[in-house]
């Protein structure tokens, strides 16, 4: 069950640096978002392999922005253990076509006021029930197109 929401103007400055990322994801700001980040970055969507390093993290980035026009958080729950940020959340995520809205487990990692570690844990089969969900209107869009 998720903690209670955190009053943001009163958070521990870790969880404000999660939230400005989070912004930053919302506006599909790249340059915002590798501003938050360490170089030693370490990103993963569980159970997929970890992004290491800025370099494969700035990677993982572009194929988001290629596929994605938006990035939504909603209902975020804080909870602080020393520098990591416990943040429970609904994603939207959406592109040309499709849409889909998660339950997501975040955890983030701060070091001298960045982040240094981004682990998404999700349902797979959620993912996959949205994903068929969404295909038929995907399938409709991508038909529009080709007229």
């Amino acid at each position: 069950m998720p903690s209670p929401a955190v009053d943001v103007s009163a958070a521990p400055s870790e969880v404000l640096l999660v939230e400005r990322f989070l912004d930053a994801l919302e506006q599909l700001d790249s340059e915002a978002i590798l501003d938050l980040v360490s170089d030693d970055i370490v990103y993963q969507n569980v159970p997929l392999p970890p992004a290491r390093g800025r370099h494969e993290f700035e990677k993982q980035l572009r194929l988001m922005a290629k596929y994605m026009t938006e990035f939504k958080v909603d209902s975020a729950r804080y909870e602080t253990r020393g520098s990591t940020v416990l943040c429970n959340r609904y994603d939207t995520l959406a592109g040309e076509g499709w849409r889909m809205r998660l339950w997501v487990e975040g955890e983030f990692v701060v070091r001298n006021g960045q982040i240094v570690r981004w682990v998404d844990r999700f349902s797979w089969a959620r993912l996959l029930l949205s994903s068929a969900l969404t295909t038929p209107r995907l399938l409709m869009h991508l038909a529009k197109r080709g007229r």
